[in-house]
């Protein structure tokens, strides 16, 4: 009867633990799950771009084409990588928490807890050579410098035939008042840019949980400075009734 009780109490004491674990392991699937989606719209949005957006013919070889063909890829590249990364971690990270030996649970929160910290700054990424193909785009489209070829040549004729030989070909470019257009969509986006990346930070500080009060899902008593239990033996195989 003693040991009934006992292995009872264990048995709620690992369920309980068990349940903490899997609603922390539930922030951090939730939270893939929402970073998932915003790369495959990424994704989507990069890959139109690339195979879509017309290049003008007085462009093709600027700097602003290969502005824009540089960031879309790496926007294409950053969303694509996250978008991998998080649906085979929360397929996966589901499966072992679930099917997977005692302990599991507690496995897949320290995985998903390494890489929660790269899923981000991969997402921050593509936001930003997202932004910056955006800019490039507005330069690319705006007509803001004239170019006109002068050809420059000697012609000589034979038998009422003539034809010109050209020596040398000159290009000048000025700039229209086209500029001004593009510099003013350039500030608002650089504007709005840097006001998103301010009510960021602010909500992040106003949000933000100090360290020595962070809540974890694992039950641990501290014994002394370097000695610490486990009250619910995550990792043991069995619940022993006999100690």
């Amino acid at each position: 009867m003693l040991s009934a009780r006992k292995l009872h109490l264990l048995a709620g004491l690992k369920v309980d633990g068990l349940d903490l674990r899997t609603r922390e392991l539930d922030f951090y699937v939730t939270r893939f799950i929402a970073i998932g989606g915003v790369s495959s719209i990424m994704t989507y949005l990069s890959y139109v771009g690339l195979i879509k957006i017309k290049i003008p013919e007085n462009r093709e070889g600027s700097w602003e084409v290969s502005c824009f063909y540089v960031f879309g890829v790496l926007t294409l590249s950053f969303s694509m990588f996250n978008l991998f990364l998080t649906s085979f971690m929360v397929v996966n990270a589901q499966g072992l928490s679930l099917r997977g030996p005692p302990g599991s649970v507690a496995r897949c929160v320290e995985i998903c807890k390494a890489n929660w910290l790269l899923v981000r700054l991969t997402l921050v990424g593509s936001l930003v050579c997202l932004f910056l193909a955006a800019v490039s785009i507005v330069w690319m489209k705006h007509d803001w410098r004239l170019c006109t070829v002068n050809d420059e040549g000697s012609g000589e004729g034979s038998g009422g035939d003539e034809f010109a030989d050209v020596d040398e070909t000159k290009m000048t470019c000025v700039i229209s008042s086209n500029i001004i257009s593009a510099i003013i969509a350039t500030s608002v986006f650089f504007g709005l840019f840097a006001y998103m990346i301010y009510q960021m930070r602010q909500i992040a500080r106003f949000l933000a949980i100090p360290a020595h009060n962070l809540v974890v899902g694992d039950l641990t008593v501290a014994l002394g400075e370097n000695d610490n239990l486990d009250i619910v033996a995550e990792g043991a195989e069995a619940i022993p009734a006999a100690k």
